[in-house]
């Protein structure tokens, strides 16, 4: 008989954010590996009202460029109340955005700054980082991302003095939308060591293995058939083991940790071994559609070390520094959801029970110093790697 399994790896970054977002935990304290979700139906309006805006702006693209968004334009948020936020810098187009969002059911408030200043900005920050690894300046900011809620971009700086920010307004960026923050820490990717044949395992050594989550399961356009997790994880061309058992290798030409990947796809080498769409420890299914859920939206993770948490999404645009790799346009989410070594990999959902969907949102790349959870972006994964979900 074949076995139909879906694992969860979950790996974690680390980019900071202010957290203004409080939810009841959905983690089950007396049994972490229990399933439990938090239902984002009380928000589909507001998520409604984004998808509905983004689809203008990105026009079918996965990522936008700061051209792409209306000139006043300076963000938007689901708030504490599941109403959406929609910054603008000229109040006199408010039925312009009306007319983008599909609703007259949303706020619009007043904004210092386009979207479009906030997009050049992180890639300016982003340019000097892949320019200048080696120096002081460069290696002093890890951490950095626009914060949607409060119309600004978030710079930690692990030398938080007056010299050290007089450099970087020198050096790097004087905008006025930057607001510098102390670093509490490094990025951390959570792959643990463990023996050979305890879940899914990867050799790192001759003499030590890593594990960590499957994220979803995908396919080619070929037909080719296979599971995404994080490229940390499942390193270009090994293979991965099921409870001992080789049965995928990670795809060397569908592999990429850097910019805004950190993912692999691995196709299935051991065909008693099928993925399928069940969340793992539990009787629920993940839809085969996919999200790009903005800031305030309420999503899952399930991970095989620490269970099933949930979080709001803190940032849509972060960005921080893994050894010399920059990673950019990553997903925070607030720290309610939990990670540890071995959930790298993991599965990033939205649970909307109203359309009784799982929209697959991402897979877990790491934590940061203040618990915040980050990850990469699941239809950017598919349209790199010419993938779909079914």
């Amino acid at each position: 008989m074949k076995k139909f399994f879906l694992l969860f790896f979950i790996g974690v970054i680390i980019v900071s954010c202010s957290d203004d977002y409080s939810i009841v935990s959905s983690v089950d304290n007396n049994n972490p590996l229990k399933m439990v979700e938090a239902d984002a139906s009380s928000q589909l309006d507001a998520m409604l009202a984004y998808q509905s805006l983004m689809e203008v702006c990105l026009n079918g693209k996965t990522r936008a460029v700061s051209t792409d968004y209306p000139s006043y334009y300076g963000g938007a948020y689901i708030n504490e109340n599941n109403k959406l936020i929609v910054y603008s810098t000229d109040l006199s187009f408010n039925s312009d955005i009306y007319k983008l969002t599909g609703t007259n059911n949303i706020m619009i408030e007043q904004c210092t700054y386009s979207y479009s200043e906030l997009t050049n900005v992180m890639e300016a920050l982003n340019g000097y980082k892949k320019k200048n690894f080696g120096n002081d300046i460069a290696r002093n900011f890890d951490l950095f991302y626009v914060d949607d809620a409060h119309n600004c971009i978030v710079v930690e700086l692990k030398d938080y003095s007056e010299n050290s920010i007089k450099a970087f307004k020198e050096n790097v960026s004087n905008s006025s939308a930057i607001i510098f923050r102390q670093s509490k820490g490094d990025f951390r990717e959570l792959v643990d060591s463990v023996n050979a044949g305890s879940q899914i395992t990867l050799a790192v050594s001759s003499t030590q293995t890593g594990y960590g989550s499957v994220g979803y399961r995908a396919k080619t356009t070929n037909g080719t058939i296979g599971i995404v997790t994080a490229a940390h994880v499942a390193l270009k061309g090994k293979k991965l083991k099921y409870k001992g058992v080789e049965f995928a290798q990670a795809d060397e030409s569908r592999w990429q940790n850097s910019g805004n990947l950190d993912a692999a796809f691995c196709p299935i080498s051991n065909f008693s071994y099928q993925p399928a769409n069940l969340i793992d420890g539990s009787s629920n299914y993940l839809s085969t559609s996919l999200s790009l859920p903005g800031v305030g939206t309420l999503v899952n993770k399930r991970g095989q070390t620490t269970g099933s948490s949930s979080g709001n999404i803190v940032s849509t645009n972060a960005s921080c520094t893994v050894g010399t790799t920059l990673f950019e346009g990553l997903t925070s989410v607030s720290k309610q959801m939990t990670c540890q070594g071995g959930d790298s990999g993991g599965i990033v959902y939205t649970y909307v029970s109203a359309q009784q969907k799982r929209f697959t949102v991402g897979i877990i790349k790491g934590i940061d110093a203040n618990g915040l959870v980050y990850y990469t972006k699941a239809p950017e994964i598919d349209s790199a790697f010419n993938l779909s979900r079914y």
